[in-house]
């Protein structure tokens, strides 16, 4: 089993202050209980190519794509789909692996 990376690319939706808190206090959590360890986290200042609607992102390393999988398929991050999906205008979740 290989080490992967998890990368959140997102744009806080502004009208959605109360999800958003929600959201970025308890998923990150979920994240550290499941393995990761956070890389960055950073904010896109500019774009050299391309657009970049994105504002934030998220780099954490696991110990495996399937530690990622099963947080993102567990019960207590399923309660928090409906508080992601108003926090966020956009967003984009990767698993990584080394090429």
């Amino acid at each position: 089993m290989s080490k992967a990376t998890f990368i959140a690319l997102a744009t806080p939706n502004p009208n959605e202050q109360e999800a958003y808190a929600v959201y970025t206090e308890k998923a990150p959590q979920l994240l550290v209980a499941g393995g990761g360890e956070p890389v960055h986290r950073l904010k896109v200042t500019s774009s050299i190519k391309g657009d970049a609607p994105m504002q934030a992102m998220l780099i954490m390393d696991f110990p495996s794509a399937d530690a990622i999988r099963a947080v993102f398929d567990s019960p207590e991050y399923a309660e928090l789909i409906p508080y992601r999906d108003k926090a966020f205008s956009e967003l984009t979740l990767l698993i990584t692996e080394e090429l």
